[in-house]
């Protein structure tokens, strides 16, 4: 009797120290890397005056994307410095067929971009892109070639 004693009171601390560790872990914060994440980009003061003076003739308007929220949804998907604003109706493909259209008025942002993006074939590199983001929503609808 002494020694199945024993392997029950082995087998019991085991599950307890078992089931201890797996408690600690799930209520510790997990840490994950998600490959190809952009980085977020924080403006410094020399870019928040030139994306002012970019925005200074929009006023903001309760429920829409501002001028500046516009900015900053850009360059966390395409760093590069804003050279111009617009603020148009804009005509674009409704996804998932992108068969229909639809028209919003929209921010429209001239680019130079820190890296390319390929938006006519894999061996053209663009540098210079317009990005269209929805003013009601801040989603990038669109990006065009430039046409300033």
């Amino acid at each position: 009797m002494g020694r199945t004693n024993i392997l029950v009171f082995i087998l019991l601390t085991v599950i307890v120290i078992v089931v201890f560790l797996l408690w600690t872990n799930n209520t510790k914060p997990q840490e994950t890397n998600i490959p190809n994440q952009p980085a977020i980009i924080q403006p410094t003061n020399s870019q928040n005056n030139v994306y002012s003076n970019l925005c200074s003739n929009y006023q903001s308007v309760d429920g829409e994307i501002s001028c500046e929220e516009a900015i900053d949804i850009v360059l966390q998907k395409h760093p590069g410095k804003v050279e111009y604003v617009k603020k148009e109706e804009t005509s674009y493909r409704i996804p998932p067929l992108y068969k229909e259209r639809a028209k919003k008025e929209m921010w429209i942002f001239g680019m130079t971009l820190d890296n390319p993006y390929y938006l006519r074939s894999p061996e053209i590199p663009d540098y210079t892109i317009e990005v269209f983001v929805d003013k009601s929503d801040g989603i990038i609808r669109m990006v065009g070639d430039r046409t300033e």
